[in-house]
């Protein structure tokens, strides 16, 4: 993803913001499971309370899960 999104700039934010592996990990293992909840509005509110770097992230890995998934 670094190589084709350098604009997403994400890896430099992650850095600077001093986010932990273990905060990465939770935030994708909620995403996770908040995409398969059936509670729009649940979901919709999670995604609301999200910093705007948090929203970065799961935009990157998306279009990381994407590629990968395409290229598989």
């Amino acid at each position: 993803i670094k190589a084709h999104d350098q604009k997403l700039d994400i890896f430099t934010q992650i850095n600077n913001a001093h986010i932990s592996a273990e905060s990465l990990i939770n935030l994708l293992a909620h995403y996770q499971s908040m995409s398969e909840n059936d509670d729009d509005e649940k979901v919709d509110a999670w995604i609301d309370n999200l910093t705007d770097l948090e929203r970065k992230i799961l935009q990157a890995f998306e279009i990381s899960r994407g590629r990968f998934e395409h290229s598989h």
